[in-house]
């Protein structure tokens, strides 16, 4: 079952950025792991392109992302980096948090419903992607 009660949007991923998150998932505690269920359930059901085909208005890693959260009204900016150093920067998010998770594939105009890990869900739709 995947992360929404309701059905998810389609996504689409680039094989690279599918392999090299794959690859950090499987390197992970077994614990780690399940706390990234939702993670692996959307690389599970992405449709998956060669790096340049995929379309413009995708969330790929390294996008810019502006979203916004439609329970709150919240407009975010955020790049969607990998874990590391780059999830300092001000304007990041690590595809390990919930909301990473959640915007990865999606494309300008999509909505997910995302459980988060204290059982609420965030509501978040794609307004740009540079």
């Amino acid at each position: 079952m995947n992360n929404t009660e309701q059905a998810s949007p389609a996504i689409t991923i680039t094989r690279s950025d599918y392999e090299r998150l794959d690859t950090l998932i499987a390197g992970l505690s077994h614990a780690r792991q399940e706390e990234l269920g939702g993670l692996q359930e959307e690389l599970a059901r992405a449709t998956l392109v060669a790096d340049d085909a995929l379309p413009a208005g995708v969330v790929r890693m390294n996008s810019l992302v502006t979203f916004r959260n439609e329970d709150t009204g919240d407009t975010v900016v955020r790049r969607l980096v990998y874990p590391g150093p780059d999830t300092a920067l001000p304007d990041a998010v690590s595809i390990f948090h919930p909301a990473g998770s959640a915007l990865i594939g999606l494309a300008v105009g999509q909505l997910i419903d995302w459980a988060l890990p204290d059982g609420r869900h965030a509501r978040l739709r794609v307004l740009a992607v540079e």
